[in-house]
């Protein structure tokens, strides 16, 4: 009779997928809490202004190139001239005016850098939920010409923006690219940035913290114990995240030119995005901008589940195994995505990124 073995291979490197995400879904969890606490308090205020709510007018404010802009003013003016108390885009580009009354208005949308965006009059029913679509800024004339250069100080440039991308400012999240249109990276910063990210004192923090875990649960008994049974499990955490991370980040999305980055969306609906986040982890963009299959994540996560199996004692070696062990590093994969994809651009810190995200 089958049954699940706690020991298993696939199992502990399933339990050390996760571990390896515990500060995001710490996150992850916190938020969901928190949304769920504020869904249970009082609705008295929302119920009395029901009466008043009538109408909306929502829109997205985009650049010419296709990014959202955060922070831009938006305005409206009913049909007497007055003016409404202005909002400013969210992290997505977008904006709700609410509860207004059944006439014509007039939009102006403005940000820094970008000329002022005025709607003709827009006619608004009762009760009428209007999407005005997308609302893209015109550049001035300072601002028009696009910046270009040096392709590798350009690369350059983007591996020294992703280093400045940091989780609450302290776990690494390198690769997320908010900026849809980035150039790409070459072979040579594709090694650098996953250098810079294998050797950041919070991945070893983590693996630590693993090997810790696992000798606690008695896991990799041939291991041993103490400080030497530490080092081994510590040692082959780091190599088997190492390998993987080596192989999907640098050396084969530079065979295949691909780009490793995942391009954050920001736009369209909720099961849009997440469809997006999770194919992503089969589906990259080449380095001239076109989506391709992403033979990288494939191939690395199954090429690093069969070398693990080298240098765990105990792992299993069948062909099996290794599958199963392989499907587990895409799916990783594609949890991370949904993760960047909803919820790190709200805690991350960011040095020198442009905001942004697809049309």
């Amino acid at each position: 009779m089958a049954y699940f073995n706690p020991t298993s291979s696939s199992y502990l490197r399933l339990r050390r997928a996760i571990l390896s995400r515990a500060p995001e879904l710490f996150v992850f969890c916190t938020m969901v809490l928190s949304i769920s606490l504020t869904a249970q308090q009082p609705t008295a205020a929302v119920a009395a202004q029901a009466p008043n709510a009538t109408a909306s007018i929502s829109g997205t404010v985009f650049d010419p190139h296709g990014s959202v802009i955060q922070g831009a003013s938006v305005s409206l003016k009913n049909s007497a001239g007055d003016k409404l108390p202005s909002v400013l885009t969210g992290a997505n580009g977008e904006f709700t005016f609410s509860s207004l009354a059944a006439e014509p208005y007039r939009l102006t949308v403005a940000a820094p850098g970008f000329g002022a965006y005025n709607s003709e009059a827009i006619p608004l029913s009762p009760g009428q939920i209007l999407t005005v679509g997308n609302v893209v800024l015109p550049v001035t004339a300072s601002e028009s010409v696009r910046v270009s250069g040096d392709p590798v100080e350009l690369a350059e440039e983007q591996v020294k923006i992703a280093t400045g991308q940091r989780v609450l400012g302290i776990i690494p999240d390198f690769y997320t690219s908010y900026d849809w249109n980035a150039p790409p990276m070459r072979a040579k910063q594709k090694f650098k940035l996953e250098m810079r990210y294998m050797f950041d004192p919070i991945v070893f923090v983590s693996v630590a913290a693993n090997a810790g875990v696992e000798m606690y649960n008695s896991n990799w008994d041939s291991f041993g114990n103490g400080g030497s049974g530490f080092a081994k499990r510590f040692g082959a955490i780091y190599a088997d995240r190492t390998t993987s991370r080596l192989l999907a980040t640098a050396v084969l999305p530079s065979i295949f030119h691909e780009d490793p980055r995942y391009f954050y969306k920001g736009t369209g609906s909720v099961p849009s995005r997440a469809w997006y986040a999770i194919t992503s982890a089969v589906i990259a963009r080449s380095d001239k901008g076109k989506r391709m299959p992403s033979y990288s994540r494939i191939f690395a996560g199954f090429g690093s589940a069969a070398i693990a199996s080298t240098y765990y004692p105990t792992a299993a070696t069948s062909a099996g195994q290794i599958v199963a062990d392989g499907f587990i590093n895409i799916g990783d994969h594609a949890a991370s995505n949904l993760i960047r994809e909803f919820i790190l651009k709200k805690i991350s810190t960011r040095k020198g990124m442009k905001q942004g995200g697809q049309q």
